[in-house]
């Protein structure tokens, strides 16, 4: 699901903290109190970060218009709606 308020809040709080670079944050929705609990951020591509990639942005492009080209990227969230399943046995 997007929510682009609460992209801009992590955002504004990775800013704050000087963060650099990309990551997968975990977030929960708390419907006893209507809040959003952000309880880690992995500061590294996830295993199943594939979903990201079907939404719309492929982090390895992404990673070499940066790096290897030296292209600012400019702050965009993935908006296109996907189903992402891992099925293991």
């Amino acid at each position: 699901e997007e929510d682009e308020a609460l992209c801009l809040r992590i955002r504004e709080f990775l800013d704050a903290i000087g963060y650099v670079g990309f990551s997968n944050i975990d977030i929960k929705y708390d419907p006893r109190d209507g809040q959003y609990k952000l309880f880690e951020i992995n500061c590294r591509q996830g295993r199943s970060n594939y979903y990201v990639t079907a939404a719309g942005h492929n982090v390895a492009s992404l990673l070499v218009e940066d790096y290897v080209l030296g292209r600012e990227i400019p702050f965009t969230t993935a908006a296109d709606r996907v189903l992402f399943l891992v099925c293991a046995n």
